[in-house]
């Protein structure tokens, strides 16, 4: 065995890289897109959807244009996974909103509460607003934004099933009935501010979970004028 060979041979085998290294590339790219993500969030708030550029949102997360794109292909997919997003957390407040034994007069009141708390930011849904009209025209994105609207409807059957055992529907179709009064209801007072009243909610929740409005309190002017 020549010399120059023998150290060679004699050394220690070439360790693998660390989990630390071979993971970098992956957690780099998890940054970028949380950056990517929370940049344009800001900007969809403050913009809205459409005077929001790929420009704009690079050069507020501190990326070229060319990190959008590969990230998420376009500034359609960039609002999609926001309101993928946002609609975990708004999850979460319905899923505590009511309490399984409340009586429908208490659930329907508990979930203006959690309306108020999920819905209650006009510049969210003033660019939702554009996004669905966007998405309209747009087959590929529109089946993604109907899927997630229809997830709520799972969701809702769970809130009312804990609080109703008689519902006057059966539970999907009033858990829909519910879902688009929420819908409505927020992106109403979005265009009119002025008429933002939660307990027309929970006075509809009461009527539609057949508690009646003098079962969640007496009329809204009362509620409010109490509160």
């Amino acid at each position: 065995m020549t010399a120059s060979v023998a150290p060679l041979l004699n050394n220690p085998p070439i360790k693998p890289a660390s989990d630390k290294l071979q993971h970098r590339p992956k957690r780099k790219r998890v940054v970028t897109r949380e950056r990517i993500l929370k940049s344009a969030e800001e900007l969809f708030l403050a913009k809205g959807f459409a005077a929001t550029t790929v420009q704009d949102i690079a050069v507020h997360a501190g990326y070229t244009t060319g990190a959008i794109y590969s990230s998420f292909g376009s500034k359609a997919h960039v609002l999609a996974e926001v309101v993928r997003r946002r609609t975990a957390v708004q999850r979460k407040v319905w899923e505590t909103a009511v309490e399984p034994g409340q009586s429908p007069s208490e659930a329907a009141a508990a979930m203006g509460v959690a309306l108020r708390e999920a819905t209650f930011e006009p510049e969210w849904y003033a660019a939702l607003f554009e996004f669905f009209s966007y998405t309209a025209r747009h087959p590929e994105l529109r089946e993604e934004m109907v899927g997630s609207l229809k997830d709520v409807n799972p969701l809702m059957v769970e809130v009312l099933g804990a609080v109703s055992a008689s519902p006057p529907l059966p539970l999907e179709r009033l858990a829909s009935v519910v879902a688009a009064l929420m819908r409505g209801l927020a992106w109403t007072w979005v265009v009119d501010p002025d008429a933002t009243d939660v307990t027309l909610f929970s006075d509809a929740v009461a009527v539609l979970l057949g508690a009646g409005q003098q079962a969640v309190g007496g009329s809204s002017d009362q509620r409010r004028s109490a509160s």
